[in-house]
């Protein structure tokens, strides 16, 4: 079996030595879960070196024990890649297409965590009920090609979707209202917007 690349850290990819503590492994797990997917490497450091994982066992025991802090539990396929000698450990976790992810926390809080570029934050509220109740909408091929230009990429400024496609702010703004409304797209902090599962589901639908 061929190795699988390690993608850079971004709104699809995260690289760790060793997990955290299960309340932070399970909030990137719960940020990759409520968006179109991603990838926790174990076993890299931060400039992306192979340093290796000694136990493999230890580690997916760790894993199993942050999935006790996620309701609903996404999918998650691991998989042992051996790069130089070194054992890496590459968890893929599958978007949830019909559902919402919550990091559950001792107070009994439930928070639902999204992906912002390579960091994991705290859904707001619209945010959050958007992915739970999301409208249906008919996508055209302006609302297809917008939706495309976030596949993958850093979360984006109005200004900026709106130089990428070629047309004003208030057009751009248009476009994007339903798509939020539809939960398509998450408005994330600072008004930067980014793809969600079922924007990438309608994407390849």
């Amino acid at each position: 079996m061929s190795l699988l690349p390690i993608e850079p850290e971004g709104p699809q990819s995260e690289w760790k030595v060793r997990l955290p503590r299960p309340e932070r492994t399970a909030r990137t797990l719960c940020a990759f879960a409520n968006g179109v997917g991603g990838v926790l490497w174990v076993g890299v450091n931060d400039d992306g070196a192979v340093v290796g994982v000694h136990h493999v066992e230890k580690v997916l025991a760790e894993l199993q024990e942050a999935l006790h802090w996620i309701e609903p539990v996404p999918h998650i396929t691991v998989r042992t890649q051996v790069r130089g000698g070194k054992s890496i450990l590459r968890m893929e976790v599958a978007p949830l297409q019909d559902a919402i992810a919550h990091v559950l926390s001792r107070s009994g809080k439930n928070t639902v965590y999204l992906r912002e570029g390579s960091s994991n934050r705290p859904a707001s509220r619209s945010a959050a009920r958007a992915i739970a109740q999301p409208a249906r909408i008919q996508l055209g091929p302006k609302e297809r090609a917008l939706l495309t230009l976030l596949r993958g990429a850093e979360p984006m400024s109005l200004k900026q979707i709106a130089s990428q496609l070629r047309m004003g702010e208030r057009r751009a703004r248009r476009l994007l209202v339903p798509l939020l409304q539809a939960g398509y797209v998450h408005d994330r902090s600072e008004r930067r917007y980014a793809l969600t599962a079922p924007g990438a589901a309608q994407l390849d639908s």
